[in-house]
């Protein structure tokens, strides 16, 4: 039964629990939705230099890489102290 619960498939959609890494991920055919990693600190950067996708934020674009890798260990930071944050989401 607890195998069932950590995998659950219904209608093409997966959702993986993944109690190693204190979080869970949620997968579909085509998506991860995952907690943010350091390793994502170039494609966040690369994201928030869009000003198509910074119209909609109200906040400034990150200064180079380092300044988003530093945004990105306040979001696991806050993981860790609260179980949640904002959510990375990657093509599979």
């Amino acid at each position: 039964i607890l195998q069932e619960v950590l995998e659950k498939k219904t209608n093409g959609w997966k959702r993986i629990i993944d109690m190693a890494a204190g979080g869970f991920s949620i997968a579909t055919p085509r998506l991860l939705i995952r907690p943010f990693e350091p390793d994502d600190s170039a494609a966040l950067y690369r994201l928030n230099s869009d000003r198509d996708v910074m119209r909609y934020t109200g906040q400034a674009p990150y200064a180079d890489v380092a300044a988003a890798l530093a945004h990105i260990q306040q979001y696991i930071d806050v993981y860790d102290r609260q179980g949640f944050g904002r959510w990375a989401v990657t093509s599979r």
